[in-house]
């Protein structure tokens, strides 16, 4: 409420001032007691709200499908974005019911509920320089000093506040210098009386040091005399004994076998990016953003495949959400990722469209959004479809054998690589560099095989698509690939759960 009344405070001043505000009007298709039809409202203000109770635009009982906070206008830039407010109420903009905002073209019709009030957004030809100052005048005291009077009321208020503690700290500041000056000169009298006396004092010392270093000088001397004299007694003193200097060997840091062979892989792991979600609902963009944040691992295998976990690039498919409803009943969701190898040399654009992955074992439910009814899809990691893979035109990667599942038995040692914590975090402590880590195997799922269960393990969320590697002949094989956690562990971590790359199909 207050950066919405100061950014409609400092508008008023741009547009009294004279400076060319962009403005757009609404114009009333349905009569109303107070809005006849074809009148409109010229609206220069970032920020409007449209209702029943404390709105620029408001309307009365007569309409009583229209909430109380039933939607806003917001200008940002050149854009005007319509937002619904009402939870109980729809908001349509063309016929078409509105899921949380839309960006709207001159022309657009909007509509509060289905049987309320409808309005025309019309973007003005001209700013506000074109204006009257009498009209200029009239909207600023509508739409920025009225509708915020409360907040103006408080904020000089507080500046008067503010004015009045401010005189009284400058006098009790006053007050307070004074008592200090006061006392720092009764406090230099003590230091100089204080002086004095060290003066005094170490003057006294001085000259017992004196006679200390001159009975302390005769001494040595005596000792000396008495030792010269020893020297010419005593026979051994002929055949003196060499020092020798003591030597220690230079120690090195002597890497495991186990992470000297799986860390020669490093290169093949890469850091995948989140860079970009687009949202579109009825050929229309409902939502975009740019988090460009890491979010899993990934790794080349030697025949070209790119993997990582299905978990990692169909990130709405596990749980239900918004996202899942519009990717799942007729709208789009892209998310578009950057995967990054740690000497950079190996970098991947692509989408989640562009990977392969089973769907075959999901779960589809119907599900109502904001009174719209559709589906959305479950997918659980523990089916053993957690896996995804891009065919690339990288020619070299990591040895993989699907059949090398089979010997992955209880206390099985396997070794991974991968971006724990994230590869900001990677980043600020070693570079852009997978962290080497050792797991064991504490039970696989029955006969099928779906999944393997770890024990002991330090992996996290950040390791999650990055590979599992099995030594044979002292050579790393790529056999699973960091998957999740079963919902009964408490760590909300801890990863715990690998998928066989003998469940990949290619």
């Amino acid at each position: 409420m207050a950066s919405r009344a100061t950014q409609a405070f400092a508008t008023s001043f741009k547009v009294m001032g004279g400076s060319n505000v962009p403005a757009y009007t609404l114009e009333f298709l349905t009569p109303t007691p107070k809005y006849p039809k074809g009148s409109f409202e010229t609206v220069i203000v970032p920020y409007i709200e449209l209702g029943r109770e404390n709105c620029l635009i408001s309307f009365g009982d007569e309409m009583p499908t229209v909430s109380r906070k039933h939607a806003a206008l917001e200008r940002r830039g050149k854009e005007t974005i319509l937002k619904n407010l009402s939870k109980t109420n729809q908001t349509l903009v063309n016929g078409r019911p509105v899921i949380n905002q839309y960006f709207l073209n001159s022309g657009d019709e909007i509509q509060l509920s289905l049987e309320g009030p409808k309005l025309r957004y019309n973007e003005a030809q001209m700013g506000t320089t074109k204006m009257a100052f009498t009209k200029r005048m009239n909207l600023v005291m509508r739409q920025a000093i009225r509708p915020y009077k409360r907040a103006l009321i408080i904020v000089s208020i507080l500046v008067l506040l503010g004015l009045i503690a401010g005189a009284f700290f400058i006098y009790k500041m006053r007050e307070e210098n004074k008592n200090t000056l006061n006392k720092i000169e009764a406090s230099n009298q003590q230091h100089a009386e204080s002086l004095a006396k060290l003066n005094a004092v170490n003057q006294s010392l001085e000259a017992e040091l004196l006679a200390k270093k001159d009975e302390l000088g005769k001494a040595i001397a005596a000792q000396e005399k008495v030792r010269k004299t020893a020297n010419k007694n005593n026979s051994f003193n002929k055949n003196p004994v060499h020092e020798v200097a003591a030597t220690t060997p230079e120690t090195k840091t002597v890497l495991p076998q186990a992470e000297l062979i799986v860390t020669g892989m490093r290169q093949h792991v890469l850091a995948v990016y989140l860079k970009k979600i687009l949202v579109e609902w009825n050929g229309k963009i409902l939502y975009e953003d740019s988090p460009n944040e890491t979010v899993c691992s990934g790794f080349l295998l030697n025949d070209g495949l790119f993997v990582t976990a299905r978990q990692c690039i169909d990130i709405h498919a596990s749980e239900s959400s918004e996202l899942n409803f519009i990717a799942n009943s007729g709208g789009k969701v892209t998310y578009f990722f950057q995967a990054v190898s740690p000497d950079e040399k190996v970098i991947l654009y692509f989408t989640n469209h562009d990977l392969k992955f089973d769907a075959s074992r999901d779960n589809y439910e119907q599900y109502t959004y904001n009174g719209i009814k559709g589906s959305i899809k479950i997918f659980d990691p523990l089916t053993g479809n957690d896996w995804a893979y891009l065919k690339t035109k990288n020619t070299q990667g990591i040895i993989y054998d699907k059949t090398l599942t089979s010997s992955l038995k209880e206390g099985t040692e396997l070794f991974s690589l991968g971006y724990a914590y994230g590869s900001s975090l990677t980043l600020q402590l070693a570079g852009l560099d997978p962290y080497f880590n050792k797991v064991t195997i504490a039970s696989s799922n029955n006969e099928k095989r779906n999944y393997i269960q770890l024990k002991d393990n330090g992996l996290d969320v950040g390791n999650t698509g990055g590979p599992l590697f099995y030594i044979k002949d002292n050579k790393p094989f790529a056999v699973a690939i960091v998957s999740g956690k079963k919902a009964d562990e408490t760590d909300p971590t801890e990863v715990n759960i690998i998928t066989p790359l003998a469940n990949l199909k290619n």
